[in-house]
Formats: C-alpha cells, structure tokens, sequence
C-alpha cells in the first residue's frame, strides 16, 4: 500500500462529505417524493441511475483516498468520479438554464418532490462543476507522484507536473461548457411552433412549445403543466405524452401555416384518430 499524503487526506475527507450530503438529499427527495421528479426531468433511466449512484461512487473514492492515498485501484476511482461529476455538473447546468429560461425559479420538478431549480443550481451543477476539475487534477498528481528517492541521488522531480495538473483542470472546466453548449444546441427548434395552439373543438384548452422540448398545458386560466415532451423533423413533430397524461394518447402530426394535423396512435377509446390544432391570430 502507497503511503498517504495529507492531500490526499484532505481531498479524500472532502469527497465523502459532499458524497454523504448526496446521499443525504437523495434520500430525503425520496421521502418527499422525488424520485418522480427526478426521473421526469432527466427523462432517461441511465442519466437517473448516474445521478443516485454519485454518492456511493464518492464515499468509495474518499475512503480509498484517505486509506491509502495512491494505488492503481483509487486513481481508477479518483479518474471515474471526476468524468462523472463533470458529466453531472454539465446535465445540472442544461436544465437549471431551462429553468431560468422558463422563469420556474421557485419550482423546478414540483414542490413536492423537493428539488428546486435553485437547489439544482446550489446543490448539484456548482459543487460538481468544481468538485469534478478538481478530482481530474488529482488523478494527475496521483499519477505523476514522483517515487521516492534513495538518499544521495538527485531529485527526479518531473518540472511539468504543475503544469500537467492545471491543464486538465482547465481541460475539464472546457469539457463541460462544451457539453452544456452542445445539449443546448441540440434543442428541438422552435421555429413555427411559437404562441398559442388550441383544438377548435375544445377553444378552452391551449397548448404552448417550449423550447426545451416540452409541451405546456392550460384551461383557460388554470395551467396543467408539462403534459408531453415533443421533438421535430422539418415540418413532423412528435409528441410524448406524460405519465399522467397517457389518455391523449401519444401523437405524431404535420406543420401546416397555422395549423397542426395530429394523427393518435394510441388514444383510449371514444377519442378521434385525428385532431387539428389552430394558432390563435
């Protein structure tokens, strides 16, 4: 076993205290609730499982960096939590940014669920944005300790190392605002799909695009919420429908002007198979 450095020590007590305070956020949104939440914006199962599993992957690389400070086993696991926090801090920041866009700076996911967008901003997007770097960079010092030197040769200290360190620090900071700027760039684009949709059969219900991909709800002054997600080829627009919102059934339709056709795949019965959407004037 590699001895210890009070470095590592400190990095290694950092590590499994932010991984601790995870777990125990984690933990209390599920009490609340907010598994849901969760799994509604990141939309993915994998990016869930990547979101509750940091905790443990942190309180294992801290106690493997307090334990022994080196090893082919804690840089592994010193090198994966910094591609994941980075990874993480980047997925935080793309849907804090949607948040703020759509002005839900009280409520990111339902209150009930727990997690805010200023909790995401606070708790999630800037610890990671700094926690990842910084775990990057010791995966480079750890790899280029310099071994020890029998008394009476020369220090073989390599004059690079420092530069090495904050290179990669540098390179993962670039990393995940290229990877924020390429999850924004990826939106679905909003174009033709602006203002107020509404089925002329049922003038009371509107329909809103947001930008991020996702499909807003009201009856008349009383807003539903998110009820689907949508995403676009040209002038084809698909539509997902929500958990909760399953009896819409889920839609595939054609921009016309002013006018959406929606062909229904799988509506319950008693809905027609085509519904038409105007924009208001």
């Amino acid at each position: 076993m590699e001895p210890r450095s009070p470095f590592s020590l400190v990095v290694g007590i950092l590590t499994m205290t932010y991984g601790t305070l995870l777990l125990l956020f984690w933990g209390g949104n599920a009490l609340l609730g907010g598994w849901e939440a969760l799994t509604q914006i990141s939309q993915t199962p994998a990016v869930t499982v990547l979101f509750l599993a940091t905790p443990f992957l942190l309180l294992l690389t801290g106690w493997r960096l307090c334990r022994s400070g080196g090893g082919g086993l804690t840089l592994a696991l010193v090198a994966v939590s910094a591609l994941v926090l980075c990874v993480k801090a980047a997925l935080a920041w793309h849907w804090a940014i949607a948040a703020v866009q759509k002005y839900e700076l009280i409520s990111f996911g339902g209150l009930a669920g727990g997690l805010t967008s200023l909790v995401l901003i606070g708790f999630v997007a800037c610890p990671s944005s700094v926690w990842g770097p910084l775990l990057a960079g010791t995966a480079v010092a750890l790899l280029t300790r310099p071994q020890p030197v029998p008394e009476g040769q020369p220090d073989s200290a390599n004059p690079w190392r420092g530069l090495a360190i904050a290179g990669v620090v540098l390179l993962a900071l670039a990393g995940q605002a290229g990877l924020v700027g390429w999850q924004r760039a990826m939106l679905p684009d909003l174009a033709g799909l602006e203002g107020t949709w509404r089925d002329p059969i049922n003038p009371k219900h509107s329909y809103h695009f947001i930008k991020g991909g996702e499909l807003e709800s009201s009856w008349e002054s009383l807003s539903h919420g998110v009820i689907a997600t949508w995403t676009r080829s040209g002038t084809t627009i698909h539509m997902r429908c929500a958990p909760d919102w399953q009896q819409f059934g889920n839609r595939d339709g054609t921009l016309d002007g002013d006018t959406i056709r929606w062909r229904v795949s799988d509506a319950q019965p008693g809905l027609p198979d085509e519904i038409v959407w105007s924009r208001d004037p």
